[in-house]
């Protein structure tokens, strides 16, 4: 814990009040904001309950140490897949943060907000107010961000810090970024441009503050000084689960809370607007289930009554597995320099601990490919096409291929023959399935 920081938390046990307002069930990347901004209204009670624990340490707040979720003490949980058809039965490893800011604490911190086009699809496909022009806004108010504060549709005002960065592995991948130019693919220097082409090489934003310690939701919109100030309408369960939701006349009136194991001990705390899932892609259709809403039959199977036949919940989960390949390069133009060298390790930390600069900012890639697979031609370079091709508010131009250079060896192993003097780097293409 940072010192004189305390945070304000509850058990379902020593909850003061059993009655709020909304009910907001899962304090992740969405959770928080949500629940923070809901709160900003004194007259309205919030209660936001998260299955993790508040991590304030300093590793996790250091971009290259926060982001190794294979550490114990990672604050993740780790699943394993059914096995993938398309995968010849293999099964993918799955990881999701567990604390408050959920995978926004753990995950590479980039900040990208998809093309216009994206949220388009979903206004075109009946959600309602989700178009590009209806979100946009709240985007500007989120965000600060402090390497184009005044471009368009860019926020200089709001809790959620961004930035570029620059350095000596940054720029030998921005320069050889700009040779993706020869394949019909821009580079820009400027992220989140909504007027950008759908095909692009982009130098991306990233979640860091001003001290160069990175920042998830809960760092920007749940801080211990917002918790304190609204200790009498904002109550915040750390370390809690969300057992079961009740649901009456076909609305959610409350939940079931408590530790892990089941309903047995839990406490039950209704909602007198709402009750809000931001549990992520895999534990919200979960809890659904639990209640009761879900496939029929799956649900019998588990003994579990029927509330709401809802065949969709649990199904159609969308990922973008990434696929690397391996070249050989300079061991002291890649992050293995620092495994290669503790010497170099420990200045390396001293030049961040005291400037905010160094290779302990350099845990993930800093320009991404974005290209749509019906443009490429028999020789994978992405064909002219007209302007409305990559039309960026179209919801026919959504990119479906995203390429991540990285300078380290994202796969199990290490290749042979690297020898002393060079290492790996792994540029990961990562189709959106």
């Amino acid at each position: 814990m940072w010192p004189f920081n305390q945070y304000v938390t509850y058990s379902a046990e020593n909850l003061p009040v059993r009655k709020f307002d909304y009910i907001v069930v899962g304090g992740g990347t969405a959770g928080c904001a949500l629940a923070s901004r809901l709160s900003e209204n004194k007259d309205t009670t919030v209660l936001l309950v998260e299955r993790g624990p508040v991590v304030t340490s300093w590793i996790s707040r250091v971009p290259l140490l926060s982001v190794d979720y294979r550490s114990a003490r990672s604050p993740t949980y780790k699943w394993q897949s059914a096995p993938q058809e398309g995968l010849n039965g293999a099964r993918l490893n799955l990881v999701g943060g567990k604390a408050m800011g959920g995978t926004s604490k753990v995950n590479i911190f980039l900040y990208t907000r998809s093309v216009p086009g994206e949220y388009n699809a979903w206004a075109q496909a009946g959600r309602k107010n989700w178009s590009w022009q209806s979100v946009v806004p709240y985007f500007v108010k989120s965000e600060t961000s402090l390497s184009d504060g005044k471009g368009v549709c860019r926020g200089s005002k709001g809790p959620w810090i961004n930035q570029q960065l620059d350095g000596k592995i940054f720029q030998c991948i921005v320069e050889s970024a700009k040779a993706a130019g020869s394949l019909g693919i821009p580079f820009l220097n400027k992220a989140n441009n909504p007027n950008a082409p759908a095909v692009s090489c982009i130098r991306l934003d990233r979640t860091l503050d001003r001290k160069m310690h990175r920042q998830s939701t809960f760092d920007a919109f749940l801080p211990a000084h917002i918790v304190k100030d609204r200790i009498k309408n904002l109550y915040v369960c750390s370390e809690t689960i969300v057992n079961k939701i009740v649901l009456r006349d076909g609305a959610a009136v409350g939940v079931h809370i408590g530790k892990e194991g089941g309903l047995s001990g839990s406490v039950f705390v209704s909602a007198k607007k709402e009750v809000i899932l931001c549990a992520g892609a895999i534990a919200t259709p979960q809890l659904l289930m639990l209640s009761g809403v879900g496939p029929e039959d799956h649900l019998q199977q588990h003994r579990i009554p029927v509330v709401k036949s809802l065949p969709g919940v649990g199904s159609h989960l969308q990922d973008h597995p990434s696929v690397s390949v391996v070249y050989k390069a300079p061991i002291q133009d890649t992050l293995h320099i620092l495994e290669a060298n503790p010497l170099k390790a420990l200045w390396e930390l001293l030049k961040y601990v005291l400037f905010g600069i160094g290779l302990f900012l350099a845990p993930n890639p800093q320009t991404a490919i974005f290209a749509l697979s019906r443009l490429l031609n028999d020789e994978s370079r992405t064909a002219p096409g007209s302007p409305a091709d990559v039309n960026p508010y179209s919801p026919h131009n959504i990119p479906d291929i995203e390429i991540m250079p990285v300078p380290y060896n994202t796969t199990e192993t290490m290749p042979k023959g690297l020898g002393k003097s060079h290492s790996a780097f792994s540029p990961g293409s990562a189709p959106h399935l």
